[in-house]
This record gives structure tokens, C-alpha cells and sequence, in this order.
């Protein structure tokens, strides 16, 4: 369940009700933090959320925690946060009604900050971006304002149908029924407008060893929330692949690669997005060591969404049998161009 006194309390840094959309030349970085020792902001017995800045949230069914990010080897990532999930609990809540239900006599920036799907707490929240809401040319129909490509390829934990991946898998209790959702994710807020551009760049390690499915487990992903809401582009961990999934495109498996060329390396990554009606982005990732031979890059021209934020951590659907999983996410910069 989601213990939702704990919300306040767990609020960092950030007093604001709300952060204007930043100024073109802004730049978002993840606070620098004692790299030997580590502060816990979430300990999973609960679905929790909170601030690191006016510009970076977080939100946590597992164990979060800041600082402290030694990789096995002795490599230090600097600015970061350790994300650490049990094989089985630790869930972020069931249905989107049960979440509401659960979410009553929460404050609206308490709902925007623990359920991505309340779309209304969000723009109560920032009602400046209320214009941005319906835009002309967006990717859904107007009958209800339901995008096109709403139909989420990933499970929703809650007996709801699901577009099935185009990816076989060989993995560990592929095909089992789903128990949940799991959730570590820090994200970018207020979300990005049509036609704001951002360039982000962010590392990221995770464990060797993890047991993956058919499944969505996002290690990134876009999320809008004009129109209904929900992911524009993720980069999940399915079937032993990395694989991207462009919602708008239309595709589950657009671009894949090797899960193992992602195992235990310190994870290099760049974005440049241009977001709205007319957006595109352009991602790639490397190895720390190897910065300029990307292991996997990743292109469109389409709709982006507005009031987006980009979520990074590792968000999956929990079936049983699955792996413990840690990893870690830092060094993180957004800059504003345009």
C-alpha cells in the first residue's frame, strides 16, 4: 500500500509548490554528495516520493539511495543515486483506482509526484502548462483526446490487455503471470513544453545477472502527459535485449542489442529532444571507456509530447521467479537550448 504520511516528510531541498519551466541556457545537474557515504531517502516498505531539487523528483517502491556509488571494481560514480529491488514485493501500488482511492487527502502536488497517470493534480500543480494540454496536430484522436498509440506494450499488473512484444524470449519465466509493479525512477520536473529543446546527459550502471522477460523493465523512458499521458520512447530491459520501444512509431522492438554488452559497465549516455507536435529526438550510449563507439543509438522524427519528463532508474513488471536486481544512476545534466 502506499503509506502516504510518509510523502511530506521524505520532501528535499525544494520548498516550492511548483517550478517554472526553466529558461533557455538552464542547466539541471544532480547535487554533488559525500561519494564514501551514502543517505537513504527511501527504505522500501512503502511507495514514496520526493524531491532531490526544484528540478530533479524522485519516486521509490524500493531502496533509494543517495551518494555512496562504489561499482564492485572501486570506480567511483560521482552525483549519484544507488536503486536496489527484492526479487518479489516492494510494489508501487495495483490499479490506477486503488492508487487513487489510496491517494485521498493527498495535496495535488503530493498526487502529481506519486501517480504519473493523475494527470489533473498535475496541471493543478502547474496550470500554466494547461494551454499545452490538447495541441493541435498531437498524436491522439479527438474522440476522449486518446492517442493513437495509447495501447502500452508493457503489462499493466492489473488484468488489463496488453499489445504483446515482438521480441521471443528465452528468459527466465518469460511467459509467468505477472504479480506488480516495482518502481525507482528520478525524473525531470516541471515537464518540458512543445518546442522546448534539451540536451541530457547521465550515467548509469547496472548488475550483471539479471533475469529479464517478455515484460517491459525501463531503464529510461520519455513520459508525456498531455492528451492521456504515458511513454512516448523507453529503453527496457526485455528478453536478454536491450530494446527500445517508440509508442508513437509504433514499434516494440525498433532498435535492440545485447543485454550482456550493458552488464557492468559504467553506461554513458546523451539525448538531444525537441519536444511537441513537430518534436524528434537523437540518443546514443557507450561505455565509459570507450565513449565514442556507442553500443546502441537511437533516432525519430515525430510527436515527443509536452509536459514530458524524461524518467531515468528501473521501472519493471515483477513476475515470479525474477532476480533481486541494483544499479545506479548519476552524473546527470539537462541543459535547455532552445
Amino acid at each position: 500500500m502506499v503509506l502516504v504520511s510518509t510523502v511530506a516528510s521524505l520532501l528535499l531541498l525544494s520548498g516550492a509548490a511548483n517550478a517554472a519551466s526553466p529558461a533557455v541556457g538552464s542547466v539541471i545537474t544532480s547535487p554533488s554528495e559525500n561519494i564514501q557515504k551514502s543517505t537513504t531517502l527511501a527504505y522500501g516498505t512503502s511507495y514514496v516520493a520526493g524531491k532531490i531539487n526544484s528540478n530533479l523528483y524522485w519516486q521509490a517502491s524500493g531502496v533509494l539511495l543517495a551518494g555512496g556509488c562504489l561499482r564492485p571494481n572501486g570506480v567511483v560514480l560521482k552525483s549519484c543515486f544507488q536503486m536496489s529491488l527484492t526479487a518479489q514485493g516492494q510494489l508501487e501500488s495495483g490499479s490506477t483506482n486503488q492508487k487513487r482511492d489510496l491517494g485521498e487527502g493527498l495535496s495535488a502536488e503530493e498526487r502529481a509526484m506519486l501517480y504519473d497517470e493523475d494527470l489533473d493534480a498535475y496541471f493543478e500543480v502547474n496550470p500554466e502548462q494547461a494551454r499545452y494540454r490538447y495541441l493541435p496536430g498531437a498524436s491522439y484522436t479527438p474522440e476522449g483526446k486518446r492517442f493513437m498509440q495509447k495501447q502500452k506494450r508493457q503489462d499493466a499488473g492489473d488484468g488489463s490487455s496488453v499489445a504483446s512484444s515482438t521480441v521471443s524470449s528465452t528468459a527466465t519465466s518469460a511467459t509467468a503471470t505477472p504479480t506488480g509493479r516495482q518502481r525507482i525512477e528520478i525524473y525531470t520536473w516541471p515537464g518540458a513544453l512543445a518546442n522546448e529543446t534539451w540536451n541530457y546527459k547521465w550515467t548509469s550502471w547496472q548488475r550483471p545477472g539479471i533475469s529479464t522477460s517478455a515484460h517491459f523493465w525501463h531503464a529510461w523512458q520519455i513520459l508525456r502527459r498531455d492528451g492521456s499521458g504515458g511513454p512516448v520512447i523507453t529503453l527496457d530491459y526485455k528478453a536478454s535485449r536491450v530494446v527500445f520501444t517508440d509508442t508513437v512509431a509504433g514499434c516494440t522492438a525498433c532498435v535492440t542489442s545485447s543485454l550482456r554488452s550493458w552488464y557492468g559497465i559504467v553506461a554513458v549516455h546523451e539525448m538531444n529532444i525537441t519536444y511537441g507536435p513537430q518534436g524528434n529526438v537523437s540518443y546514443s550510449v557507450a561505455d565509459s571507456h570507450s565513449p565514442d563507439v556507442p553500443i546502441i543509438t537511437y533516432q525519430a522524427v515525430h510527436d515527443m509530447g509536452s509536459s514530458a519528463s524524461l524518467k531515468m532508474g528501473t521501472y519493471r513488471l515483477v513476475i515470479p521467479n525474477a532476480s533481486d536486481t541494483k544499479g545506479f544512476v548519476g552524473s546527470f545534466v539537462g541543459t535547455r537550448l532552445g
